[in-house]
């Protein structure tokens, strides 16, 4: 949806400018507000992948949501199978 309003915009933009012989008396008054449109709708997706960046929200930042659960690799060593040392606290010193 986003690219058909920024084609109908920049499509916009370009029946306005004062080139055409329809228009050759309007100024740049309706070009410049057609490319002050164009230019925020253009931002918009910008601003919301900086926004994602900086937050850490988009996939490829690395990071796994704390909610998700992640299986184990089996061909690891899991803890199932390390001893931990006995500890003495009377020889600890």
């Amino acid at each position: 949806m986003r690219r058909v309003v920024l084609f109908i915009l920049l499509a916009m933009l370009a029946a306005v400018l004062p080139l055409w012989p329809y228009s050759r008396n309007w100024s740049f008054g309706p070009a410049i507000a057609m490319a002050f449109l164009l230019a925020v709708n253009l931002l918009d997706p910008v601003f919301e992948y900086c926004e994602g960046r900086w937050s850490g929200a988009l996939p490829e930042h690395g990071r796994v949501p704390a909610d998700v659960a992640v299986t184990p690799n089996p061909g690891a060593g899991h803890a199932e199978s390390v001893e931990a040392p006995e500890i003495d606290p009377a020889r600890s010193g």
